[in-house]
């Protein structure tokens, strides 16, 4: 098993993304306006970005929207059902997409943080980002769940490599358009980091059919994958 498969690992990185989550609710909850780095980065992506260019990047956002992505997600997941005869993959994508959106909702809900050009005292829902925390949720799982399986060198080093860059290129457009405030991609990456990393883990640990694999199985596919390797 490799270390970025390891339930170990995966545990760490939950807990400590919902640790930083957590620390970033609190103080948007409590500071009304922009984190101190947040205006610092809005200024800086000011200099790069104009109303022509921020067009130019719309396409790169739209790979965080969710009417790209559920398709994505459920697409993904049956045909890991079908491949593996579970479907147990497709059941834990969409609880894991279904527990982090009862967190970015309600956030949003709850804080009302207006965008970067919003008008000021006007009610927003900046908080999180639910472009970033679907990207990294939809696309870090999607790459989990192919690693569980037996894979050749470069299918595994694209499953490792692609969703990285992808999820960081939704963030750096959404940026880049002055959507979202850092601390909101953040916040987006790290909700979206608990419940791509937790499920997985705990799935790793105690149910392995939702990832497609018996117990069994996944030894065997791990012995598969480093024979191919």
């Amino acid at each position: 098993m490799r270390p970025v498969e390891h339930p170990r690992v995966l545990i760490v990185v939950a807990a400590t993304s919902a640790a930083v989550f957590a620390l970033l609710l609190v103080a948007v909850g409590i500071h009304s306006g922009p984190l101190p780095l947040d205006g610092t980065v809005r200024d800086w992506f000011d200099t790069l970005s104009s109303p022509d260019n921020r067009d130019l990047v719309r396409p790169v956002a739209r790979l965080g929207a969710r009417e790209v992505l559920i398709p994505l997600l459920v697409a993904g997941g049956c045909v890991l059902w079908v491949r593996r005869k579970t479907p147990g993959p497709l059941l834990l994508l969409v609880g894991s997409y279904l527990g982090m959106a009862l967190v970015v909702g309600p956030a949003k809900t709850l804080l009302h943080r207006p965008e970067p050009r919003d008008v000021l005292g006007e009610i927003g829902r900046s908080f999180p980002s639910g472009h970033a925390a679907q990207a990294i949720l939809v696309y870090g799982m999607l790459a989990l769940l192919l690693l569980a399986g037996p894979l050749a060198p470069r299918a595994r080093a694209a499953a490792t490599v692609v969703p990285i860059v992808a999820a960081a290129a939704v963030g750096f457009a959404v940026l880049f358009r002055e959507a979202h405030w850092l601390s909101d991609m953040v916040a987006g990456y790290a909700i979206g980091l608990v419940w791509m990393a937790g499920p997985v883990a705990l799935a790793r640990l105690r149910a392995p059919w939702l990832l497609g694999l018996t117990s069994h199985g996944a030894e065997r596919g791990r012995a598969t994958s480093d024979v191919v390797g």
